[in-house]
């Protein structure tokens, strides 16, 4: 009789065992769980791809087709003495956008005709352009003069060209590039103020020969494309942001970096800002042009 009591008892603990209900999963570690597992389905998000056109003016010999094809082609174009009418280039690129990440480039490039005789053919490269790089040669104060007489009005002039003017939302972007840098006879605070002056989204000097700051004039085309600011920074995929240009050589800093004076010594007055400054940003005011 004890022997059957006891195996009642051990049968009615195993009943009431198994309909207990199972510890409830606490709901913070769940959803946690749960979130893992949809981030490990999720595919990775591809890179953006952006088109670009870019159209190229300035005068004859400036080294328009120089820069397009060092650029594109990676070799500086020997002995080419046939005058362009118009010529495109294909160039791809993959860039790093601060908070965007990866975007891939694919860049359409106009090389026009400088002649003067030619207004009509180039006018037909202006449509549905993006972005305007208007050259003129560091070695020639002539083709400076001629980006104010002759390539400014012709793209206000022209409806093709869909350039407004500075800081208009649906205007192309125009930017002015020094080429032959190597060989300036004008002055990086000259081109600044001529860039200033026409409402340029900013100022490039570069040398193709060279392939110095070559890179830099098509980062800032997309830039401008993008709508950044111009102190954005962005570089080639998979390498590190670049290091601020110099200006004295010719680059483009729109906010000159500066160091603080170090503990205890005199303070120096800051030079004037090139484009803004570094007083712009900290009070988040729009960037703009200042006299140097």
């Amino acid at each position: 009789a004890g022997a059957g009591a006891a195996e009642s008892q051990y049968r009615r603990s195993r009943n009431r065992a198994s309909s207990k209900e199972p510890e409830q999963e606490p709901e913070q570690e769940r959803e946690q769980r749960q979130g893992m597992g949809n981030a490990c389905a999720q595919p990775p998000k591809a890179p953006e791809r952006e088109k670009i056109k870019c159209c190229v003016v300035g005068d004859s010999r400036v080294g328009k087709t120089s820069l397009l094809c060092t650029f594109s082609k990676g070799e500086f174009p020997q002995d080419r003495d046939v005058p362009t009418t118009l010529e495109i280039f294909k160039a791809q690129t993959r860039v790093r956008v601060r908070r965007r990440g990866d975007v891939y480039v694919d860049f359409d490039l106009y090389d026009t005709a400088g002649q003067d005789g030619m207004p009509e053919m180039r006018k037909l490269s202006y449509p549905d352009t993006d972005v305007f790089l208007v050259l003129f040669s560091m070695a020639d104060r002539a083709s400076l003069a001629s980006v104010r007489s002759t390539w400014l009005p012709e793209l206000q002039r022209s409806p093709e060209a869909g350039w407004e003017g500075a800081g208009r939302r649906n205007s192309a972007q125009l930017v002015l590039v020094g080429t032959k840098m190597d060989r300036n006879v004008i002055t990086h605070r000259e081109a600044l103020a001529l860039a200033r002056e026409i409402g340029a989204y900013a100022y490039v000097g570069c040398s193709a020969r060279h392939k110095d700051k070559v890179q830099q004039v098509f980062e800032t085309v997309v830039k401008a494309k993008l709508g950044l600011e111009q102190h954005d920074s962005i570089s080639a995929a998979g390498e590190g942001s670049a290091p601020a240009p110099d200006p004295r050589k010719g680059g483009y800093d729109p906010y000159e970096r500066r160091t603080a004076p170090a503990r205890g010594a005199a303070a120096q007055p800051a030079p004037a800002p090139v484009y803004g400054g570094q007083a712009q940003l900290r009070q988040g005011l729009p960037p703009r042009w200042e006299a140097r």
